[in-house]
């Protein structure tokens, strides 16, 4: 009822007309009619001269298209409108989920962090050009960030990544497989500060610095927290010290390779015509 006596004072800023106008509109715009005191309170705020729509209030955001209403003649400002935002999706990726936020005709990759955080989620968005106005409180809406963002959650839509346990196993095995396959192997323990890994026949070991290099490579910007949590959740084991060498590593058993069984075929040439003669 607030945005409707501001779009009622732009129409008419004489107090009678709008305020006429807004008393009208209630009937249409509220299940049930605001308490006098409360309408008066309303007409208290936009008797400001500098009165502007409550754009990001909860009630606001969800009836409301601001690319639409900026281009109206008496909608928000450009410098008001909130970026144009999709349905958020969670994608539930191993070892942690990430989202999905369509924002401006852009898909933007977010960590958990980054979307909880107004302040990394608005660095985030400049890295794709897209500027963000941090939402700041009021007396009307103390918390207007939590407010959009308990929003998105609650219509977001969920991709799910795996499932069980065994999945979770499979994973680990194929990716520490690759690891292995694509990083030198030596059997000098102290060559693994080079980058390279140790091993024997049961089991690796490498630096943490090494497995996220190679993530990287994968397309995994990784951190070493994020990093740590995946070889923990495999099963791997820090080790600070190996055959008398003082050096922090990581202990991982070989990855299992695919067991290929020789079948009993056998094969039956067929004689050349000249073979029965």
């Amino acid at each position: 009822m607030f945005n409707v006596a501001v779009l009622a004072k732009k129409i008419n800023p004489d107090p009678v007309m709008y305020e006429e106008w807004t008393r009208e509109m209630m009937t249409k715009v509220c299940s049930e009619k605001l308490h006098p005191k409360e309408l008066q309170n309303i007409f208290k705020g936009v008797e400001n001269k500098e009165y502007a729509y409550k754009c990001k209030t909860s009630i606001a955001r969800m009836h409301c298209v601001s690319s639409e209403c900026v281009k109206r003649k008496l909608g928000i400002g450009a410098n008001e409108a909130l970026p144009e935002v999709g349905k958020l999706v969670k994608v539930n990726s191993y070892p942690e989920p990430y989202w999905i936020l369509p924002i401006q005709g852009k898909s933007i990759r977010l960590s958990t962090k980054q979307l909880y955080q107004q302040q990394l989620l608005g660095e985030q968005l400049l890295n794709f050009d897209i500027v963000w106005r941090p939402l700041k409180p009021t007396k009307r809406d103390p918390d207007p960030y939590r407010d959009w963002l308990e929003e998105l959650v609650a219509n977001k839509q969920d991709m799910e990544g795996f499932d069980s346990v065994e999945e979770l196993g499979d994973v680990f095995n194929s990716r520490m497989s690759r690891f292995l396959e694509d990083v030198e192997d030596t059997t000098e323990f102290d060559q693994i500060d080079s980058g390279n890994i140790w091993k024997d026949d049961f089991e690796m070991r490498f630096k943490l610095e090494t497995f996220k290099t190679f993530m990287k490579k994968m397309g995994y910007n990784w951190n070493e927290k994020e990093c740590t949590r995946f070889l923990e959740t495999g099963g791997a084991k820090p080790k600070s010290k190996f055959k008398g060498i003082q050096s922090r590593h990581w202990i991982v058993p070989l990855p299992k390779q695919s067991e290929h069984k020789n079948k009993d075929v056998k094969f039956t040439k067929p004689k050349a015509a000249w073979e029965d003669n």
